[in-house]
């Protein structure tokens, strides 16, 4: 599909901010970054516990209920506890409404608009390319009028020095003709973005796994190389691209509405880091299952294949004499049988 350009008002970025609260918010965010998960144990029985004693995925769920969202001293931004890095902005302004219930991170534009108007939460501990981003939402509403976007997004972290909101995208664009996903970049200045799609399909060729949640995940280097699944299927990979996504990048779960009040809901957001989960330590005669088959126990380790993009996966594990623990793993995760207790 040839690429093409329109401009949307309000695109994923905060307002430029005074140099100084600028610095404080970047190293505030470099502060919250959260820090790889120390050991800790993921099931226990008679005979020993098993261990993760290496995960390099940042993930946040949204559980925890938020309380009242409040402004972030010296700019626009709110504060979302107990979410620590995380921040709420657009260019909706008293129109744009977040809040943390029922499991759902919910975004939304409250009054029509003429123009695309958008609300979003963003994470101030970014990352580099190395990661794959992923968002798992609820489908979108339907709309009478108007069109509403569910968008994720990654924009370079760069925007309180240089001003600029360039981000790559996929989206889910609803109109009361259909809806479609959609993918591509951004280029803009503080508050405007000229947005280039580079992929468009109907929603029904992407169907949400069990029909629950999507799953999104976006990887790029930011200046060449971008690649966007949904719910495991590719709808983006393109090389030799003229992308200006300086790294490091911040995740957007955001909602974009023009002609109609909208709202979207996410369920969970993850960075991950690796393509394989590892089990090591397992006594002989182990037996691990994951992805409805059994796996072989050589060495007294098991390496599963599993790349950043297809999220967790769920391994049962029983040593001999022991009851089956089910697990749940992430790309990059490292577990260690530990016998009779032991923590390393």
């Amino acid at each position: 599909m040839q690429p093409f350009s329109r401009r949307r008002e309000g695109g994923p970025g905060p307002a430029l901010l005074m140099l100084g609260a600028a610095l404080a918010l970047m190293f505030w965010g470099y502060l919250a970054a959260p820090a790889p998960a120390p050991i800790r144990v993921l099931a226990a029985g008679p005979h020993g516990r098993w261990l993760l004693t290496r995960r390099s995925a940042r993930i946040t769920t949204f559980r925890v209920p938020a309380r009242r969202p409040r402004p972030l001293q010296g700019n626009t931004s709110l504060v979302l506890a107990p979410y620590p890095g995380w921040e709420a902005n657009g260019s909706a302004g008293a129109d744009g409404r977040v809040r943390v219930a029922g499991g759902f991170l919910r975004v939304g534009v409250a009054h029509p608009h003429a123009r695309f108007r958008g609300f979003f939460l963003t994470a101030t501990h970014a990352l580099p390319p190395a990661y794959t981003f992923e968002a798992w939402a609820t489908p979108p509403p339907p709309v009478r009028q108007g069109v509403g976007e569910l968008v994720f997004a990654l924009q370079t972290a760069s925007t309180t020095r240089t001003g600029l909101i360039n981000y790559v995208w996929v989206a889910q664009l609803v109109t009361p003709r259909g809806r479609w996903w959609e993918a591509g970049d951004a280029r803009g200045r503080i508050r405007n973005a000229h947005e280039r799609r580079l992929a468009k399909v109907a929603v029904a060729r992407f169907p949400p796994p069990a029909g629950v949640l999507n799953r999104l995940a976006i990887r790029t280097d930011g200046r060449h190389r971008l690649s966007v699944y949904v719910n495991g299927r590719c709808l983006l990979r393109a090389r030799g691209l003229h992308l200006a996504v300086t790294p490091p990048f911040e995740p957007y779960l955001e909602v974009q509405a023009r002609g109609t009040a909208y709202a979207v809901a996410y369920a969970r957001y993850a960075a991950v880091q690796g393509r394989t989960v590892r089990l090591v330590g397992l006594p002989p005669g182990t037996r691990v299952r994951a992805g409805g088959r059994r796996l072989t126990v050589e060495r007294r380790q098991v390496v599963i294949p599993r790349p950043a993009r297809d999220g967790p996966l769920t391994v049962t594990v029983q040593v001999p004499g022991g009851r089956p623990h089910r697990l749940r793993l992430w790309p990059g995760d490292r577990v260690r049988y530990a016998p009779g207790g032991r923590t390393a």
